[in-house]
């Protein structure tokens, strides 16, 4: 079975489509993680995953069914679950668990689609909701700043011509300052200051490098807002993270060697 035994689900269950659409994007962010666990309580769905590298965690909250829904649905291919979606207009869609399927319709059952469920123990991207390590990482990443839609339309461009793929975050503790370096030293390179003083309390310069491309996807992904920005936070030593909304993403660092 590829349901677990807290499943309920009933006749009238439905699924919130756009809601749905949006948490799995966030999720797959391209085809990084093409498989997950989705939990669902009470209609609220999450979704705790890490990657096959094992350097970029996702974990994501918000609402995708209907009220008293609960489900736990091993997702074994997130795109084709995105292209059913998206290829929808409705806001509502009508769905029911049959053995190891997921079935889907459409208001007006024109458009049907029979899922094939994956037995979540076997999901390896799965990330324990216990075993949730959100508040660990946020806990060590100390030093918080927004990120602005100027920084993010210019750093995709800037990513897009380099041929590394690797970037360097440069803090620099006495002017308060974080500098993105995109491409080698010894070739080509840009630097993309963030605009906004961070309170460092004393923080020593460091410099920390990540996966550049895996960065680029999650900042596609995010819907952003003047109002609730983006906000990065980060440490000397201990993952990169994004928070936009309801989604979480962390970074793992990279060392010399792997960056090479």
């Amino acid at each position: 079975m590829a349901l677990s035994r807290r499943s309920k689900t009933r006749n009238n269950s439905t699924i919130k489509r756009q809601n749905l659409l949006d948490l799995l994007r966030k999720v797959n962010l391209g085809g990084i993680i093409n498989e997950c666990v989705l939990n669902v309580d009470n209609g609220i769905g999450k979704i705790c995953a890490v990657d096959i590298t094992n350097s970029l965690i996702v974990i994501i909250e918000t609402r995708v069914m209907s009220k008293k829904t609960e489900c736990k649905l091993g997702l074994g291919n997130i795109d084709l679950l995105i292209k059913f979606l998206n290829a929808l207009n409705d806001d509502s869609l009508e769905f029911e668990v049959k053995e190891s399927r997921l079935e889907i319709n459409n208001p007006n059952k024109s458009r049907k689609l029979n899922y094939l469920l994956s037995q979540p123990d076997l999901v390896s991207t799965n990330l324990d909701s216990k075993d949730d390590p959100k508040k660990k990482i946020l806990k060590m990443a100390e030093l918080t700043t927004n990120l602005t839609d100027t920084f993010i339309k210019d750093f995709l461009t800037y990513l897009g011509i380099v041929d590394d793929k690797t970037i360097k975050l440069k803090f620099d503790g006495d002017n308060e300052q974080l500098v993105f370096l995109c491409g080698k030293s010894h070739e080509h390179q840009f630097e993309l200051l963030l605009n906004h003083d961070i309170d460092s309390d004393g923080e020593e310069d460091f410099e920390v490098s990540i996966n550049g491309e895996h960065f680029a996807r999650v900042l596609t992904a995010i819907d952003f807002d003047e109002d609730e920005p983006p906000i990065l936070n980060f440490a000397k030593d201990v993952p990169v993270v994004i928070e936009n909304d309801n989604a979480f993403w962390a970074l793992s660092a990279i060392t010399d060697e792997e960056g090479e």
